[in-house]
């Protein structure tokens, strides 16, 4: 009796261990099969491996005889653990900027709101709200999405001030100045802090003048200077 002549067929590429994936092996040549030493039985053997493997199965004919087949391995690679980090405070005001940071050197993408941003330095910076991510790819192609770090990026207020009259006149008179904003001033007097904070102040005294306009969100911004001549 000539003995069986047995064989595996089926897909066995290599996988990642992040993204397990079934595979399906079959046993030719022979009526029964043991897969593995007692792991399955059946001419087909299913397995989801989480960390390479190699498979072998014995296959018995009608009359008793047995053969073992070559062994398959099927290689399970390990996938990137990627991370973000800020180096900074996730949270300004607009004109700033807050860097960004891969684990890894190399292989990465960064996406902002969920679309590539076609970044792929270990460092991205951002002057703009949205929410971050970078996927990272290694060598063997495997792939692994990082936590998500959300961006808020806050608008400064447009300030301006106008005189209300001539800003040339003589002593004894003054001018009205007025701030684009009716709250969150400071005026200033040749770039000096003063204590006026109202949208409007009365002066009297000839010099530079502006006001830095801040808003409920802690963003400044400086307004034009007038010059007022006594």
């Amino acid at each position: 009796v000539t003995p069986p002549s047995v064989s595996i067929s089926g897909s066995y590429s290599a996988v990642c261990d992040n993204a397990p994936t079934p595979l399906t092996l079959t046993g030719n040549g022979a009526a029964t099969y043991d897969w593995n030493s007692g792991a399955g039985t059946g001419t087909t053997f299913v397995d989801t491996p989480i960390a390479s493997q190699t498979y072998t199965v014995v296959g018995t004919d009608t009359f008793g005889c047995s053969d073992t087949s070559d062994i398959i391995t099927v290689i399970v690679n390990t996938s990137p653990n990627a991370a973000i980090i800020s180096l900074d405070t996730t949270v300004f005001c607009a004109g700033d900027s807050v860097a960004l940071q891969s684990s890894f050197a190399t292989g990465n993408v960064w996406f902002q709101n969920n679309s590539s941003t076609f970044v792929t330095s270990q460092n991205y910076s951002t002057t703009v709200s949205g929410s971050f991510n970078v996927v990272v790819t290694n060598s063997s192609n495997c792939s692994d999405t990082s936590n998500t770090i959300a961006v808020t990026v806050h608008p400064k207020p447009i300030a301006q001030i106008a005189a209300l009259d001539t800003t040339v006149f003589c002593s004894g008179d003054s001018v009205a100045l007025q701030s684009s904003s009716v709250a969150g001033n400071i005026w200033f007097y040749n770039d000096t802090a003063t204590a006026l904070t109202s949208q409007f102040i009365l002066i009297s005294k000839g010099g530079a003048y502006k006001s830095v306009v801040t808003n409920s969100f802690g963003c400044s911004g400086t307004s034009n200077s007038i010059t007022v001549v006594v």
